[in-house]
């Protein structure tokens, strides 16, 4: 069976993370910039005339002259860019972490946890999600606690009347249901 695609429709999520992440990289790349500039201003502010007339013996065009400096920029670039993005791409690793850390406790049976992030991080819209569906879980998981407590007191008056290996078995039930609504329920 082919699987549905989904086509993007707009490229640019106003009211998300989205916006806020762009302007960050905007503000990385235009820092680099800046500093490459700079620093590039600040070789070419030099007096060439005495240093021409001793340098055309040993350099034979300008790319000498630029290519050690260019590559110690773009070294420093790197390794300035490199650190920038690691502590901004970890606003957005530990949401992804956290959120995937609590969606699997609840998948092995831990109680659902909301999920809070640091100020600053980025998929709070997702975390808020994934908040509210864990709220639906616990208060599905308090209706279904109601529901055999009810059960449970409607079925006293038959236990009389059961044989005891029926009613070991009806009880054994009942923990299984028990147990089972504990998983989204874990206030009882």
């Amino acid at each position: 069976m082919k699987k549905p695609t989904f086509r993007r429709r707009r490229y640019f999520l106003p009211g998300t993370s989205q916006p806020r992440l762009l302007l960050t990289i905007q503000i990385i790349l235009a820092l680099l910039g800046l500093v490459i500039a700079g620093v590039l201003y600040v070789l070419f502010d030099r007096d060439l005339t005495a240093a021409y007339f001793s340098a055309h013996m040993t350099i034979s065009n300008v790319r000498d002259i630029l290519l050690p400096t260019l590559i110690g920029i773009d070294l420093a670039a790197f390794v300035l860019s490199a650190l920038l993005m690691l502590f901004h791409t970890h606003r957005i690793a530990g949401p992804a972490y956290r959120l995937s850390r609590t969606l699997q406790q609840v998948v092995e049976g831990a109680p659902p946890a909301h999920v809070q992030l640091r100020k600053g991080d980025y998929l709070t819209e997702l975390a808020d999600s994934v908040n509210d569906l864990l709220q639906a879980l616990q208060q599905q998981g308090d209706v279904l606690q109601q529901d055999l407590d009810s059960l449970k007191e409607a079925l006293s008056p038959v236990e009389a009347a059961l044989s005891p290996d029926d009613l070991a078995s009806m009880h054994a039930a009942l923990e299984r249901l028990y147990e089972n609504a504990r998983r989204f329920s874990p206030r009882r």
